[in-house]
Formats: C-alpha cells, structure tokens, sequence
C-alpha cells in the first residue's frame, strides 16, 4: 500500500468517516449497514486470481455481508440486536418479524 493510501486512510478514520468512498446514510443507520453489507459482497465476489490469496479471506467478507445486510433489517425495523456476529442470533430476530419470507425456498 502506498503512502498516499495510507494518508488517505488515516485522514477519513481520523475524521469518523466510515470508509473512502462517499456514503451519505447515517453511520449506524440501516443505509450504512447495507453500504457496507454491499462493499463485503463485492469484495467477496472478485477474488484476485494473484498467488497468496486466501480463500479464507472471501469468505469472512461474505459471512460479513450477510451479518451486515441482516443489521441493516434490524435497524430499519428498530430492533436492537446484541453485538454479535453470530448469524443465528441475529436471524432469530428478524424472523418472527414475517418480514423474510424463506417458505419457498424449502419446497
């Protein structure tokens, strides 16, 4: 990474900018949540054909996609949700809600 990235980096953290690109939701709000469920499924999508990759690393970005889209439903249905990373825990908040309808999926 070069020193001007890492400049850059450094002057949006610093400032409690929640990533480089613009992002005009709220940070927390249920828009920042999906923004950022968004930037973890592309980075999970485009795996680098470069030696020294890990796979591993896809794969903690697509896990956190899906916890991020998940809080993303929590926070805009107002329900507060335990700091967690467990999928499970945070599914079974949202499901008694009715709001994902997952029945046509086991026919």
């Amino acid at each position: 990474m070069g020193i001007i990235a890492v400049w850059c980096i450094t002057r949006h953290c610093a400032r409690g900018e929640s990533s480089l690109s613009p992002n005009s939701a709220k940070p927390g709000s249920a828009g920042d949540w999906l923004a950022r469920a968004q930037s973890n499924l592309i980075r999970a999508r485009n795996l680098p054909p470069e030696p020294g990759f890990f796979l591993h690393d896809a794969c903690f970005d697509a896990q956190q996609a899906a916890e991020k889209a998940i809080k993303a439903v929590l926070t805009h249905l107002e329900i507060r949700f335990a700091y967690t990373h467990n999928l499970t825990e945070l599914l079974s908040r949202v499901l008694p809600t009715g709001v994902l309808d997952f029945s046509s999926w086991f026919r």
